[in-house]
């Protein structure tokens, strides 16, 4: 699914597995959204209002994704373009046996024009050809 495939989504640093990890992760998260940008520079001066959605796989013993959001969100406000970023979403997919302990976390930019969730959009989609004749 396009949703969750490049060149739409980026991979970001390991989510934090113990106490005081946080810090680090910041800076990490950080370095990566500065990296990103430097690599696709009109993420710095975008034209239109994009959602951010971080889609996360969370680690084997859990986490709270608010938490994600807030470590993330700042680094991600701070390197996009002032004002363009009109909302957010945190997206938990299950895990699943081929994912690492540690799990996933990837950043993808939606539309910030639509209000509908991108979860919705995503199954709205599936559903909708799912029903047709010109499955995939």
């Amino acid at each position: 699914m396009m949703l969750l495939s490049e060149p739409f989504t980026f991979t970001l640093p390991v989510l934090p597995q113990t106490r005081g990890d946080g810090v680090n992760f910041g800076r990490a998260i950080g370095q990566a959204v500065d990296e990103l940008t430097a690599r696709y520079p009109i993420l710095t001066s975008m034209q239109t209002p994009v959602k951010v959605i971080l889609l996360v796989v969370p680690p084997s013993q859990g986490k709270d994704l608010d938490n994600v959001a807030l470590a993330v969100m700042p680094a991600v406000r701070q390197a996009v373009a002032p004002g363009e970023i009109s909302s957010y979403e945190v997206i938990e997919l299950a895990r699943t046996p081929g994912d690492p302990p540690e799990g996933l976390l990837r950043l993808a930019f939606g539309d910030g024009l639509n209000p509908q969730s991108t979860w919705e959009r995503a199954t709205d989609y599936i559903e909708e050809h799912m029903d047709s004749d010109d499955h995939w």
